[in-house]
């Protein structure tokens, strides 16, 4: 897990006094970690979505992605899901390596 050098001890990126923060926080703390460090920020809609794609092309059933999501319905899984097949082995490699924490 990210840390924010401004946070105290065992203090997270997704916390703030011990609590979790909102989403609309976090993507601001994101914003602010990828500008000092001059890296692209990617938003936690963004990242939801290229997860729960990588997940699918991994080889979870989209059944088990939706559960991980926490979506009572299919249709609503399916908007998040990228459409792997029309991509570029180059264009998956991308996304892959944007996931990676160092690349933050």
């Amino acid at each position: 897990m990210l840390k924010l050098a401004s946070d105290p001890a065992d203090e997270y990126i997704i916390m703030y006094n011990g609590k979790m923060i909102t989403t609309s926080q976090y993507n601001c703390r994101l914003r602010t970690y990828a500008r000092q460090n001059k890296k692209l920020a990617k938003l936690s809609h963004s990242i939801r979505r290229t997860v729960a794609s990588e997940l699918l092309e991994s080889g979870m059933s989209e059944v088990a992605v939706q559960n991980q999501l926490g979506h009572s319905n299919p249709s609503t899984t399916r908007k998040y899901l990228f459409d792997y097949n029309n991509r570029s082995e180059k264009r998956r490699e991308e996304v892959t390596n944007a996931l990676k924490i160092n690349n933050l």
